[in-house]
């Protein structure tokens, strides 16, 4: 077993993504949700397609959600980056 960066993708009752959580060690066990507003705050939308670049630095992601950038009234998913380190 690899000792850096997974991915795990919550998922409702019916299996589908509602949220994205990028395991920055799995040795530790740590995670971090990387589907976040600029708050913290949990996204409004699903969120899936997770993408992790191979030194685990960045994640990529799409979401649904209008929460995660401000002014997102557009109604269509974007897709994220986010840095991890």
């Amino acid at each position: 077993m690899s000792a850096g960066p997974a991915t795990r993708v919550s998922v409702d009752s019916a299996g589908l993504p509602i949220d994205l959580e990028e395991g920055a060690d799995r040795k530790s066990g740590t995670t971090t949700r990387v589907a976040v507003d600029s708050l913290g705050g949990e996204a409004s939308g699903d969120s899936s397609q997770p993408s992790i670049s191979a030194n685990g630095r960045y994640v990529a992601f799409s979401s649904a959600a209008s929460n995660l950038v401000p002014g997102d009234t557009n109604g269509v998913s974007d897709i994220f980056q986010r840095h991890l380190k």
